[in-house]
């Protein structure tokens, strides 16, 4: 089981504000000595690099005087105090991350509020390319859903990027599978005229998996449709954390999925372009 700090490593790294983190043990304070890797945004760096903590510990509760209403005096602990943690690069010794944090020692929880440099709402160039610019917009609003904390939102934007993924998924595989594969999927295709539109991306996610490349299909399972079912169930029944929870898998399966076949695809059209080119070269073999 992790412990308190290796959870904590992961909560600075990859928790968006306002997200709870729980920490069981969390009264006995927090050893900061791990550390973290993050973009350095310093000039010097412009990469991900470690940062550490200078000091290499958060101390535990405080204790609190409080005149109790008849006289005299007690002390009791805190209940919640509002620290700001730094992490400064290893490398340049300039870039720093600063951190907000509310702690609430009764529940063992602690909540970013703040953060410096925020989290970052930038779509990774590779998959924008891919996605195209409508897509790409939508599912930057679904990133900035995540780093407020609204899961529900998050997905409710992550599911109209798959939504909008798949024709263009058709549409390449079409073109992959050549003029008698593609006829054959285009059938398929033609045969929903009948669904109900309620139906017809469910379905149209059902076909494309026959025609998926096999490594794009582990264990047999269909990617669209594991992504699809797993963002209507979020968007219908899950409570937010739980979609907080799993927004990071549902990006990187977006962002894998898109950008191989977009790059697949681009693949393709250069290699047709290179033997088109050598095809037209003049005194070139003879291949009748």
């Amino acid at each position: 089981m992790p412990t308190v700090d290796e959870n904590f490593k992961n909560f600075l790294e990859s928790y968006p504000l306002y997200r709870r983190g729980s920490f069981p043990g969390l009264r006995r304070g927090v050893a900061l000595a791990f550390r973290i890797e993050l973009y350095c945004e310093d000039p010097r760096c412009k990469r991900y690099r470690t940062f550490k903590h200078a000091a290499g510990f958060l101390p535990t509760r405080r204790f609190v005087d409080r005149p109790p209403p008849e006289g005299g005096r007690f002390v009791e602990y805190e209940t919640t105090r509002l620290e700001v943690v730094d992490f400064d690069c290893t490398h340049c010794e300039k870039g720093r991350y600063s951190y907000w944090l509310y702690f609430d020692f009764k529940q063992e929880s602690v909540r970013k509020v703040g953060q410096d440099p925020p989290w970052s709402i930038d779509v990774p160039e590779a998959l924008g390319n891919a996605l195209g610019v409508d897509l790409a917009a939508l599912y930057k609003r679904g990133i900035i859903c995540e780093s407020q904390a609204f899961g529900i939102g998050a997905f409710a934007y992550y599911r109209r990027v798959v939504e909008g993924a798949v024709d263009m998924i058709i549409s390449w595989l079409k073109d992959a599978l050549g003029a008698e594969g593609g006829r054959e999927l285009e059938a398929a295709l033609e045969a929903l005229e009948a669904v109900p539109p309620v139906q017809k991306t469910a379905e149209k996610i059902r076909i494309a998996k026959d025609y998926m490349p096999a490594d794009l299909r582990p264990g047999g399972r269909n990617p669209l449709g594991v992504l699809y079912d797993a963002l209507s169930r979020g968007l219908h029944e899950l409570p937010e954390e739980e979609c907080l929870e799993r927004g990071a898998h549902i990006r990187a399966s977006i962002s894998y999925l898109m950008i191989n076949l977009s790059a697949r695809r681009k693949a393709g059209e250069e290699f047709a372009e290179s033997l088109q080119r050598l095809d037209l070269q003049p005194g070139g073999p003879d291949r009748t």
